[in-house]
């Protein structure tokens, strides 16, 4: 066997003896692609909403910094400021890791909800 007409030839003799259908490999494909895009979209709605938490977490700090980053006239007001910084910064990482825990709840329900309507 030397040219493509060959092997083509010999493939074909061997695939003739297997019993396939190709529309069934078809639908296959066509369930596995719609199943890939409706993955692809939870998993890209999970990304936007975590760029979102991020981005909101991201300015509440720079906001609580500009605050942090005042001249105080009295020295015991750096540590009023420093208290107060950092009892806001923990709110806010309570705050945000709840939300990037709604993200990650949706996420999953979405999920199980795609396996589950594949199953069927």
């Amino acid at each position: 066997m030397k040219t493509a007409q060959e092997y083509t030839k010999m493939y074909s003799d061997m695939m003739s003896r297997f019993p396939a259908d190709p529309a069934a490999y078809s639908e296959m494909f066509r369930k596995s692609a719609e199943i890939g895009g409706k993955f692809a979209t939870v998993a890209l709605k999970a990304a936007e909403s975590n760029a979102e938490v991020t981005n909101k977490w991201v300015l509440g700090a720079i906001e609580q910094l500009k605050v942090a980053a005042t001249a105080q006239d009295d020295p015991k007001d750096y540590t009023k400021v420093a208290n107060s910084f950092a009892s806001a910064s923990m709110e806010m990482a309570a705050e945000h890791l709840a939300a990037y825990t709604e993200v990650a709840k949706d996420a999953q329900i979405a999920t199980s909800s795609i396996l589950l309507d594949a199953g069927k």
